[in-house]
């Protein structure tokens, strides 16, 4: 009884591999690879809702392809990757508007003053630093829009990096300010005397000392002396302004000529017609006495940008999952033809 047995499996096996006689049992047929070997079920579930169930030599694939559209949105809304995408798709719109609009302030700026300065001012004039910002808020808002957009995992990568170098770059910059305030102030009370120096030259340098010198009642750099650099008001000049400050700096903005001849005799009688304390430490003092609310806007910036990166780290491993789970379900649909007929259910 066992001997026929086992010359009838033998017998299946053989007309199997043939060609011939009736089609064998998948009982008896011989193992393809790993996934037929497998006795016991097993059941696989993708990202994108699909499920592959492997129970001896049976194979089957369930997709989700057949529910209606409501019920494909509400899975989509249920996941946190697409919030994520969306929310850092809109940061990086808003991040943009405001670049572009720092941009034509910009350009505004200098075509109202009529021209683009000499090369020896540019990193003097406020203007192209406003644009210089603008650019760099442009180019890596565009990395993150469009990589977010079209889930490209190079450009999520780069606007990554930018936005991680910009962060170390700002921290680097507050606590260098911290721990070295001192030559911080001497570095600005230098780029103070060379803006003097161009003062008359370039308009929008002169509109944004006088607004500094007004806003903050302070007069040059480190004090009311600096203005002796500039040759307009150098004592060496016999014109009315000479050995003078710009109007900018007296205590009454309604004497226009208030600011002529102030520096002849001195600070005691500089003091009663013009402000003698320098915008370095004036500027300085302010800063400590609203620590906390420039603290709050520099941690909210940090925050942004901070939130921008694990959200964009949160799509870039979504896409990498996707992705995976694609070249794996080829991968199986691939080894499924080569399955003979009659091994299991075929996709």
């Amino acid at each position: 009884m066992q001997s026929s047995s086992l010359e009838h499996l033998h017998a299946a096996r053989r007309s199997s591999m043939t060609g011939k006689g009736k089609e064998a049992h998948p009982s008896v047929l011989q193992p393809h690879d790993s996934i037929r070997r497998k006795s016991q079920q097993s059941t696989d579930t993708d990202d994108d809702g699909g499920t592959w169930t492997v129970s001896g030599h049976h194979v089957s694939f369930h997709n989700y392809n057949q529910d209606t559209y409501w019920d494909k949105f509400l899975e989509r809304c249920s996941r946190c990757e697409i919030w994520a995408k969306y929310s850092l798709f809109s940061l990086n719109v808003i991040a943009w508007i405001g670049g572009i609009v720092c941009i034509m302030v910009g350009i505004w700026a200098i075509y109202d003053k009529g021209e683009f300065g000499s090369l020896r001012n540019i990193m003097l004039d406020p203007v192209y630093f406003i644009i210089a910002v603008g650019t760099l808020v442009v180019v890596v808002s565009t990395f993150g829009c469009i990589g977010t957009l079209r889930e490209n995992i190079w450009l999520l990568t780069v606007f990554c990096c930018l936005l991680v170098a910009l962060f170390m770059l700002e921290v680097g910059c507050g606590v260098y300010t911290f721990v070295r305030l001192n030559d911080v102030k001497s570095t600005a009370t230098k780029w103070v005397k060379k803006a003097i120096v161009i003062y008359d030259d370039d308009l929008n340098l002169k509109n944004l000392i006088d607004y500094i010198q007004k806003e903050y009642k302070c007069c040059g750099g480190a004090s009311y002396s600096d203005w002796e650099v500039n040759k307009y008001f150098n004592c060496s000049y016999t014109i009315p302004s000479g050995c003078g400050v710009p109007t900018s700096c007296c205590l009454r903005k309604t004497d226009v000529m208030c600011g002529y001849k102030s520096r002849i005799y001195g600070v005691t009688y500089a003091k009663h017609t013009i402000n003698t304390s320098g915008c370095v430490d004036n500027l300085t003092l302010i800063m400590q006495q609203d620590f906390y609310i420039i603290g709050l806007i520099v941690f909210g910036i940090g925050l942004l940008e901070i939130v921008s990166i694990l959200l964009a780290a949160n799509v870039t491993n979504h896409v990498i999952k996707v992705r995976n789970n694609l070249t794996r379900q080829r991968n199986i649909q691939e080894q499924m033809t080569q399955f003979p007929s009659g091994f299991g259910e075929a996709l």
